[in-house]
């Protein structure tokens, strides 16, 4: 009874069969082996080759609805129409002109519109041709990589340029009429190269212990620390870095930056309590949160104290900063709630509002409330909307990940994302191209680290009988 291979059936294989086998072997016609796989279906599947499933539906129709909420911005309509979307718009038209235009369009300056809608078509391309580009797992570290070296080297060049009074923009020559006694490196200006940093910061040390393997299974810190000295010299360099970044966040003087950057890591450190046992969380929680708590009181402070001294100023009769134009912007929301003043346009709808003298105003300090003045509250939901799906589908996914690499990385990359958006609550460091460029980097990296091989074992399963061998 055990003398066949079970191809199966419920017993040994028929007469016919044996002699069709072997007049197959004479004629040198090898029979197919049933239990082998069908070589048509041995082809990588789109996840094993490194690409990426697509992202959720709503994320694309969210685009599409966003570019065409543009459009409608930009469009002429019939003068009456107008009246009924955007009245106050209709008014101040009226106020221009003795007779009113026939066509108007809903944006104040439609071709700044335009081109703030150009602007996120390629954003948004980008972004799409990341998440389709085949990547393997070194190709993705390595962009990482990249992104922590530029980090670097701009860090560098930020302490060179700082030692030097920060006179000229680049170094050696573009002359800087007031320079600011803080570090800028090459982006002139310390708040938007703070953000730069926070979200470089949490990938060092995301790649770093994911080189250390500390929260691998059987892995104890004395074999972590043994690797570190033997052959992973690799994170040397990371645990050089980190210092680097820190001091030059330090030095940028931008207190909102170091209480985002705390709780981006606080964010980092509750995700790595999912990673490993219990007994490690408790002892993680016993040291993040005194230290988050210690960086929101110290940053915070600053930044309410620089608050107030605003607030003072304002009180005397001299409008400035966030005080003055926050309540100015919140009016532009009010005369415009539906459709706003058109995307791009706050520098010219500004000075209809405008408290703090003779000065040239070009954005709210606060992406969110811009938004809401520039695309009114369906355009901002939209748009905030638009870059909250792909990151909500990317820690949904992270989540049901067990990888431990893949969720270190996962963890870094969703954190530089929160620092990035929570600090655009109080600056408008990602209307700055070169910050918007690393933050659609980095949002498409992450969708495409939580699904590496992520359907791997389900796919070979008929072949090893493994079905979860790729979670």
């Amino acid at each position: 009874m055990g003398g066949w291979v079970d191809d199966g059936t419920n017993g040994p294989p028929s007469t016919s069969s044996s002699w069709r086998s072997l007049s197959n072997s004479v004629a040198g016609v090898t029979a197919p082996d049933p239990r082998s796989p069908d070589p048509s279906n041995l082809s990588p599947s789109p996840r094993a080759s490194g690409l990426s499933p697509e992202l959720p539906r709503g994320a694309y129709l969210l685009f599409f609805a966003f570019l065409g909420f543009i459009v409608l911005q930009i469009l002429p309509l019939p003068f009456g129409l107008v009246e009924i979307l955007s009245p106050h718009r209709a008014a101040l038209l009226t106020q221009l002109t003795d007779t009113p235009p026939a066509f108007a369009s809903l944006s104040l300056v439609p071709a700044d519109t335009l081109v703030f809608g150009l602007v996120t078509l390629l954003y948004g391309l980008f972004f799409q041709a990341l998440v389709r580009l085949p990547l393997r797992r070194r190709d993705m570290v390595s962009l990482l990589n990249v992104l922590v070296l530029s980090a670097a080297a701009q860090a560098v060049f930020g302490f060179f340029k700082y030692a030097a009074g920060n006179r000229f923009f680049f170094l050696f020559f573009h002359r800087v009429e007031t320079p600011e006694a803080a570090l800028t490196g090459t982006l002139g200006n310390a708040n938007h190269f703070a953000l730069y940093l926070e979200m470089a910061i949490p990938l060092v040390l995301a790649l770093a212990l994911a080189r250390l393997r500390l929260f691998e299974r059987g892995q104890t810190l004395r074999e972590g620390l043994l690797r570190l000295l033997g052959e992973e010299k690799r994170v040397l360099f990371y645990l050089a870095v980190l210092p680097l970044l820190g001091a030059a966040l330090l030095l940028t003087r931008a207190r909102a930056g170091v209480v985002t950057l705390a709780l981006s890591l606080g964010l980092a450190g509750l995700m790595l309590l999912f990673v490993r046992a219990q007994g490690l969380r408790r002892r993680l929680a016993l040291v993040l949160l005194p230290l988050l708590a210690l960086a929101v009181v110290w940053g915070g402070g600053d930044t309410v104290r620089d608050f107030m001294k605003l607030k003072e100023k304002a009180e005397a009769g001299r409008g400035i900063g966030r005080f003055v134009r926050w309540p100015a912007t919140l009016e532009m929301v009010r005369d415009h709630p539906v459709f706003g003043t058109g995307f791009g346009t706050y520098r010219y709808a500004y000075f209809l509002y405008d408290r703090e003298g003779a000065q040239w105003v070009t954005h709210a300090h606060s992406d969110a409330l811009e938004t809401l003045a520039d695309g009114g509250v369906p355009g901002g939901l939209l748009l905030v909307a638009l870059l909250l799906v792909p990151l909500a589908a990317t820690v949904r996914v992270w989540r049901r990940r067990r990888r431990t690499r893949i969720r270190l990385l996962g963890i870094g990359l969703i954190a530089a994302v929160f620092a990035a958006l929570f600090h655009s609550l109080f600056e408008f460091a990602l209307r700055i191209p070169s910050n918007m460029v690393v933050f659609v980097l980095l949002l498409a990296l992450g969708w495409k680290v939580v699904n590496y091989k992520r359907g791997e074992g389900s796919t070979n399963a008929g072949v090893r009988g493994q079905g979860t061998g790729g979670r």
